[in-house]
């Protein structure tokens, strides 16, 4: 084997093997702080080794990490979203491979969650386009919707679309999806 693929390999099972000690020397909760653009954005594992019950938590919140406006901010932002996302689906495949049952079973729950909110908010992003809405990024969680359109100001009957379009996608009441304008 050549230089390069001996270093690759080395590489690859070094960061495996330090992510398995590391979700495996985790008492309660880790939080894991990243900078991008000057500002932190920050990711938390939850992982409760209770004997009996193994709990497993991952939550991460995209925030603003750019001062961009116009086009950038959106394009920005889902680059930002999907290294999140990836991050949370690296994680995950891990937790999936586990030889415990309920690790495992946890993970698969989180991985439909996670592909549920991913097929929600591409949902709520390609029918609001196709309404007319120049661009538009959306943030699903289990309780609200967060809807950002490409805009200087938003008409009442506007905002009422996107409600209107987020709670027929979501189940949300028109009360928990929040409508922003930003150009």
């Amino acid at each position: 084997m050549g230089k390069k693929k001996i270093v690759s390999i080395g590489l690859i099972l070094g960061v495996g093997c330090g992510s398995i000690i590391a979700i495996s020397c985790i008492d309660k909760e880790a939080v894991i702080p990243a900078k991008a653009n000057g500002r932190s954005e920050q990711k938390e594992i939850v992982i409760d080794t209770a004997p009996n019950e193994i709990q497993i938590g991952f939550s991460s919140e995209i925030i603003d990490l750019t001062d961009d406006t116009g086009q950038n901010y959106y394009v920005n932002y889902r680059i930002k979203r999907e290294q999140s996302r990836q991050e949370t689906k690296d994680m995950l495949r891990l937790l999936l491979e586990s030889d415990i049952r309920q690790t495992r079973e946890q993970a698969q729950q989180r991985w439909l969650d996670l592909s549920s909110k991913i097929s929600k908010e591409g949902e709520i992003e390609n029918v609001l386009k196709m309404k007319g809405f120049k661009d538009v990024v959306s943030e699903v969680n289990s309780q609200k919707a967060s809807i950002t359109v490409l805009a200087q100001k938003l008409t009442l009957q506007e905002i009422y679309i996107i409600k209107r379009t987020a709670t027929d996608i979501t189940g949300f009441p028109a009360d928990n999806i929040q409508v922003t304008a930003r150009a």
